[in-house]
């Protein structure tokens, strides 16, 4: 087999193999309104980070791609969603997700509820961006009874800051990249044997 050939067959593998580690982006939304207050907080902030592996390249993680998202901490929602039976007093769901990868378009919505040991308190939380944050705790055995409850709105001035790896090529940039290398080559070896 000519040495181009197997140039360019090894290139093709390469190219068309996936990469198995997930990436991990870093977000953070700012500046919200305050519900209860009646106004706006410039400093109110909702924090966290995620990580996906874009296999279908389609360049956006969906929640099927996801291998972690926390907020807040290191509390992960996907172990959490996955494993409700390992969190007895903690459950969460995580009804929606995607990100376009390079761009400022992250949306979730975020679902969650635990108690203390003993079964009197009770908190919620309710995050569906673009819309709003709900926190509220109740407390009781017979008679629940709403402790408070805190409401956090999106508006036109919320700032979404995302870090981490850009859009990934799809494979037929690989494929057009490879065939113009060999074209180059080809018509190298040409102009050298002619």
């Amino acid at each position: 087999m000519k040495p181009l050939h197997v140039l360019a067959s090894a290139l093709i593998s390469l190219a068309s193999i996936a990469p198995a580690t997930a990436d991990t982006w870093q977000f953070s939304y700012t500046g919200f309104y305050d519900a209860d207050a009646g106004v706006f907080d410039p400093n109110y902030r909702v924090a966290g980070s995620f990580s996906g592996i874009d296999t279908n390249f389609d360049n956006k993680i969906e929640k099927s791609e996801l291998t972690s998202l926390k907020l807040q901490g290191d509390f992960s929602y996907i172990p959490c969603e996955q494993l409700p039976n390992m969190r007895p007093r903690r459950r969460c769901d995580i009804p929606s997700f995607s990100y376009l990868l390079g761009s400022r378009e992250l949306n979730f919505e975020i679902h969650e509820h635990h108690s203390d040991p003993e079964g009197f308190y009770y908190w919620f939380t309710d995050i569906r961006t673009g819309s709003s944050i709900l926190q509220q705790q109740y407390f009781g055995i017979w008679t629940v009874t709403l402790q408070w409850s805190h409401q956090h709105n999106w508006t036109d001035q919320t700032v979404l800051t995302v870090t981490g790896p850009g859009p990934v090529p799809e494979p037929e940039t690989y494929a057009m990249l490879l065939a113009g290398l060999g074209l180059v080559g080809y018509a190298a070896r040409r102009r050298k044997t002619g």
